[in-house]
């Protein structure tokens, strides 16, 4: 068996451009973290015999076998791990608006705060940090703030990352929780609380799954939801 692998750089046209270059070469199935929102483009490749799963974000406009994180339940656990240590008011750094894992773990950031009888206050919120340098804009407005937050939600390990630069530039002491656990995360000087899962576990049952399919399992499609779990490790438990 060969495998042949690509990045669609969170470029639904490159996506596409793939997808269809690798169809071309007639390969037996493609797994996909997909880019873009709309997938019907793919349905006469689907309909002609290619297997086709989907990782982390599910695909635009067709049904298709997806593999998932819970990541409104992960989300839930950052913020109510902060809300149990006395904080009220939490910023939340997101990637992009549009990336499915933004959305989800916003969504859960947010119907954590109204169960906890708290409105998520939009100037407390920041999207759009792709990589750790914009993250790290986010940060500072955040701490600009009138009344900035006394801890925050880290969407991803990019994030984390800026987040942590931040606070070791200046000397700031703020709650934190990150998406993502990120390495060497318990050796820093205060050790890094994050929402982590199996990645190994999220590719290995998408493979699975498209063996499942290539050895001709023709049942409905799948969607597949892998568990987050909290590891506290001293930076979510700082104090407000």
């Amino acid at each position: 068996m060969l495998a042949i692998a690509a990045s669609s750089d969170e470029d639904g046209e490159r996506e596409q451009d793939l997808v269809r270059v690798f169809c071309e070469r007639r390969v037996d199935g493609l797994l996909i973290v997909p880019a873009g929102d709309d997938h019907g483009y793919m349905l006469p490749e689907l309909r002609s015999g290619t297997r086709v799963v989907f990782i982390d974000r599910p695909p635009g406009k067709i049904d298709a076998d997806l593999v998932l994180l819970d990541n409104v339940g992960g989300a839930r656990m950052a913020v109510e791990h902060l809300l149990a240590h006395g904080h009220r008011r939490i910023g939340f750094v997101g990637d992009a608006s549009g990336i499915f894992t933004t959305v989800e773990r916003l969504r859960g950031y947010r119907e954590t705060l109204a169960r906890a009888g708290l409105t998520a206050d939009p100037s407390l919120i920041r999207l759009g940090a792709h990589d750790a340098a914009a993250a790290e804009g986010a940060v500072y407005e955040l701490l600009s703030l009138p009344e900035p937050p006394t801890a925050l939600f880290a969407g991803n390990n990019r994030i984390t990352v800026g987040v942590l630069r931040v606070l070791g530039r200046n000397g700031i002491r703020l709650a934190l929780v990150g998406f993502d656990d990120l390495e060497l995360g318990e050796m820093l000087a205060v050790p890094v609380t994050v929402v982590a899962y199996d990645a190994a576990e999220l590719g290995r049952r998408a493979a699975e799954l498209l063996a499942q399919r290539l050895a001709g399992d023709d049942s409905p499609p799948q969607r597949v939801v892998l568990p987050t779990t909290l590891i506290v490790r001293g930076s979510g438990e700082v104090k407000p």
